[in-house]
């Protein structure tokens, strides 16, 4: 009985180690880039397979599920964020699951009804300033980096944004705060 756990246990190891790849799409060149190219190039079949479009998705990441069962049943689940004129889209993830290479199911909303001018009126400075003074106001124990700040789209709107540990989001326009959470689940 401890042999076959710990042979369940190394088994799991092994297909857990290569689940969290990280792809990144370029929208702009239609290119696939990353340092491993057969993740690339199986992002790329799958959606050209299933005639899937990675227009305005940035791939997070790939992971297959491979079914050592009576099913023989091969899981592919690709996590993407949705872009809007190249800008992240907070909180716009969605995955596509494939089974067997056949385009299955997605979870999560295609956000397609968007209008929204993507130069902001405030310089990313300014917003680094006003975000890393509302996250010390939140959690002066946490520091941020200014390369954590990001500018996108949230709730419709052009944004400057940190999602770390504290969540601090202002419009790019007069750097009012959209939203802010500290970090602490009570």
């Amino acid at each position: 009985m401890k042999k076959l756990i710990l042979i369940l246990f190394l088994i799991s190891i092994v297909l857990i180690s290569g689940c969290d790849k990280k792809i990144v799409y370029d929208s702009d060149t239609e290119k696939v880039a990353n340092k491993n190219i057969e993740e690339n190039e199986r992002v790329k079949y799958l959606f050209d397979k299933n005639n899937l479009s990675l227009e305005n998705l940035r791939l997070d990441r790939i992971s297959e599920e491979k079914d050592f069962g009576i099913n023989h049943l091969n899981l592919t689940h690709v996590r993407v964020t949705q872009e809007y004129k190249g800008l992240p889209i907070l909180h716009s993830q969605i995955i596509f699951h494939f089974t067997q290479d056949e385009f299955s199911s997605i979870s999560g909303d295609r956000i397609s009804d968007l209008n929204v001018d993507v130069n902001p009126k405030i310089t990313k400075e300014s917003a680094i300033s006003i975000i890393k003074n509302r996250a010390n106001n939140l959690r002066p124990d946490i520091k941020l980096d200014d390369k954590d700040i990001i500018l996108g789209i949230y709730d419709k709107k052009l944004a400057y944004w940190v999602d770390n540990i504290v969540v601090v989001v202002i419009n790019a326009y007069d750097g009012k705060v959209l939203h802010e959470f500290d970090g602490i689940f009570t």
